[in-house]
């Protein structure tokens, strides 16, 4: 997380899923992407698109319709990494031992209807907001934060999902676990695979699949001079229930 881009690197792209021609490019300025900053995961609801800062610690607000752009909770207590929750198992899994200072805000979610965002460091907690909130631009980053949900202390984890139940997927990097939240504060595992390691990029799709984009690590070949990464996706067919959990289905941002 220490690296430098270029003012110019980061940049939202909108393209067509049937032809792949580009159809909106986003960039902003230093403003809402001050030295630092770095976007990592995006949601959205209708016109308002959120996207996380796991550099700085920060909520972007993009409003698509008017153009508008605010930078939310900046450096604030609740988007950033805590440093005592890292431990030995995760430093092995994630940096070979070595030194590692986390991600700040990196899972998001938002729920079906809009109402809640949902966000976390890799660390964790887990908190919620209500976008009406989050959308005010009259309120300052100190009157936002009173708004602040604490909703979950999960366990280290790469990233996550949510289906339209307001369930939460999480991809858990030392267990290698997907492990269900629900709303209720109920907890399922759904897999436990040590194939799955470091998941991340999950989602549920409209036919109720949650895929999982896992790197791996592939020893050198012939005429290779080092090991190479290579991603892997796994699906899983969702259960309408795991547990004492109702799982429901995509979330599509409608």
């Amino acid at each position: 997380m220490n690296a430098t881009l270029h003012p110019d690197a980061q940049k939202l792209v909108q393209l067509d899923a049937r032809t792949g021609a580009v159809l909106q490019v986003l960039r902003f300025d230093s403003d809402v992407l001050p030295p630092g900053a770095q976007m990592n995961d995006l949601r959205f609801h209708r016109q308002m698109l959120y996207i996380s800062d796991s550099g700085l610690g920060g909520i972007i607000v993009h409003d698509v319709s008017t153009g508008r752009t605010a930078r939310r909770l900046s450096g604030s207590a609740v988007v950033m990494a805590s440093t005592t929750a890292i431990i030995p198992e995760v430093l092995a899994h994630v940096k070979g031992g070595k030194t590692f200072a986390p991600p700040n805000s990196d899972l998001i979610e938002i729920t079906a209807d809009g109402k809640w965002l949902y966000w976390a460091a890799p660390t964790g907690p887990l908190y919620r907001l209500e976008t009406r909130f989050l959308n005010d631009m009259s309120l300052s980053d100190g009157e936002l934060a009173q708004h602040v949900e604490h909703v979950f202390d999960n366990a280290f984890a790469g990233g996550c999902a949510m289906d339209s139940r307001g369930n939460v997927y999480f991809s858990e990097t030392v267990t290698n676990h997907i492990t269900v939240l629900a709303p209720s504060g109920k907890t399922e595992t759904l897999v436990a695979d040590p194939r799955l390691i470091r998941p991340d990029g999950t989602f549920v799709s409209h036919d109720r699949v949650l895929y999982i984009p896992v790197k791996q690590r592939v020893a050198a070949g012939a005429g290779d001079t080092a090991n190479r990464s290579q991603f892997i996706t796994y699906a899983i067919d969702l259960p309408r229930r795991l547990g004492g959990i109702v799982l429901g289905d995509a979330v599509t941002g409608a």
